[in-house]
Parts: structure tokens; C-alpha cells; sequence
């Protein structure tokens, strides 16, 4: 598994796949916190089932720069999910995932260590992702009436820490998410059971 793990993530680190993948973040990023911070509003204006509408109130709390963040990573999930299969399928496409197989017969070690190396390699993308979120979301801001004083402090720290580690593990806040990770690890667990078995 680590060497499998390590073959991967030497593939993922060459310098054009890091070059593109930070260039997507920042484009992200800054795209993103423009198009949240140009629909803030003030709560007294905002319908209170949309959990998702941002407000000057909210944004200004600590915990206010990463909540650009969390509000505009909502939808990357399915779009990492889409380029990990995306991957994968090209492998197949390719015969390389074959000749890998063959030079290691534990199948379940070859594709555990793949995987890890993906998810590596998302995590850090996906933490740039959030650190120019959070410098691109100070910058403006104060242009949408937003305080930044109070992002700073511990508590705004704290709170950016928190929404990574609930974004990038994808932690369920309902039962729909929770339902949706059932399904993708079992989705993930029969692949693997069927490449186990030959099929």
C-alpha cells in the first residue's frame, strides 16, 4: 500500500498537475467568494429556510471568513468525486491499471493506497482552496459592509480549522449527506470487492 500510495502521489506532484490544480483553486476561490459576498444581505432581509444564504451578520461573526468558504465549497464534493472517477477511468481505458495488478497481486493494498494518495492530494488543494478564499474574502469584503475584525481572533481561527475538517471529510450535517456517503462508500467498497474477485 506504500509504495502504491507513493507511486500515486509522485504522479499527482509532477509540476503541470500542481500547476493546474492551484491555478483552479485560485480561480475558484476568488470567483466564488465574489459571487457569495455579491448576494450578502442583512438577516432581516433573508428568508430563514435558505441555510445557505449568507448574511452581513453571519459573515461578520468569527468564524465569517471561513463561512465563504464553507458556502462556496458546497457543490465541490460531486466535482472531486467526478475527477477521482475520471482518474481511475482513464487508468482503465489505458491497460496501465492492468499491468499495476499484475505486479501486485494484493489487489485491495494497490487501489487502498491509489485512493489515499487522491485524497492526499484533494486535502491540499483544497486547503489552498480555503486560504485564498479567506485572503480574497477579507479584500472584499468590507465593499459588501461585511467586519473582518473579529476573523482574526482565536475564535475565527478555530471556526476556519473546523469548516475544513467538515468540508474536506465531507462530515454529514443531515440525513441527506449521511445517506450520500453510505451510498459512495458502498459504491467504493463493491468496485473493489469486484476487482478482488477478478471481475
Amino acid at each position: 500500500m506504500i509504495r502504491s500510495y507513493r507511486a500515486e502521489l509522485a504522479k499527482l506532484l509532477r509540476p503541470r498537475v500542481v500547476l493546474v490544480a492551484c491555478l483552479l483553486a485560485v480561480v475558484f476561490a476568488v470567483g466564488s467568494t465574489i459571487i457569495v459576498l455579491s448576494a450578502v444581505k442583512p438577516a432581516a432581509e433573508t428568508i430563514p429556510a435558505l441555510r445557505a444564504t449568507a448574511t452581513i451578520e453571519a459573515l461578520g461573526a468569527a468564524g465569517g471568513g471561513s463561512e465563504v468558504f464553507r458556502l462556496a465549497i458546497a457543490f465541490a464534493g460531486t466535482f472531486i468525486f467526478v475527477v477521482f472517477v475520471g482518474l481511475m477511468a482513464a487508468e482503465f481505458s489505458r491497460g496501465t491499471i492492468r499491468t499495476m495488478l499484475l505486479h501486485q497481486p494484493r489487489r485491495t493494498a494497490l487501489l487502498t493506497g491509489k485512493l489515499a494518495a487522491m485524497l492526499t492530494f484533494a486535502a491540499g488543494t483544497l486547503a489552498l482552496t480555503e486560504v485564498v478564499t479567506w485572503i480574497a474574502a477579507r479584500v472584499l469584503a468590507p465593499g459588501a459592509g461585511v467586519a473582518t475584525s473579529a476573523w482574526t481572533s482565536v475564535d475565527g481561527l478555530t471556526a476556519a480549522v473546523s469548516d475544513f475538517v467538515a468540508e474536506g471529510f465531507m462530515l454529514p450535517e443531515d440525513a441527506p449527506a449521511t445517506t450520500n456517503r453510505m451510498l459512495n462508500a458502498g459504491f467504493a467498497t463493491g468496485a473493489i470487492k469486484r476487482l478482488e474477485d477478478g471481475e
